[in-house]
């Protein structure tokens, strides 16, 4: 599995991500891993349909997630793509390495804080992004791929 970029977004599939990171990244294939989405299918199918034609998109649960990244052997540069950091976590937990995460836009809402521009955390969403980066994974603040690369720490 040839994983080019792995991105915490709420919106997931949204232009941002179509036009900058797709074009940034060489991407052609985008693995969404969420468990609530996996079990949804007008999400599913939702999500399917605002990726670009020539992008192939999968949604994954966490165990399903794991079992194809050690199964596959296929080299097309992909996306890895979350809505909750707690997917990140659980796929750490599970023996699989990321070098880096990108948070995205994570938006305002109740027990929230903000962090910086465009990114509000809850204390737990602090704890699980905390551990992430104590697992060896590099949690960096990048909207798009030409800005400047921020530690999360660092906020």
């Amino acid at each position: 599995m040839n994983i080019v970029l792995s991105r915490i977004d709420e919106r997931l599939i949204h232009g941002q991500v179509m036009t900058a990171w797709i074009g940034y990244s060489k991407a052609n294939r985008i693995m969404i891993v969420d468990d609530d989405i996996y079990k949804d299918d007008f999400m599913k199918q939702v999500l399917i349909l605002a990726a670009p034609s020539n992008i192939k998109l999968e949604v994954y649960n966490v165990e399903k997630m794991v079992e194809q990244y050690q199964k596959d052997t296929n080299n097309t540069p992909a996306i890895l793509l979350f809505k909750n950091p707690l997917y990140v976590l659980r796929l750490i937990d599970k023996n699989i390495k990321l070098g880096s995460i990108d948070l995205g836009n994570m938006g305002s809402a109740p027990m929230r804080n903000k962090v910086c521009k465009n990114i509000y955390l809850t204390d737990r969403e602090k704890e699980i992004l905390k551990k992430i980066a104590e697992a060896g994974c590099r949690v960096i603040v990048r909207m798009l791929p030409n800005d400047p690369v921020k530690e999360l720490k660092d906020f």
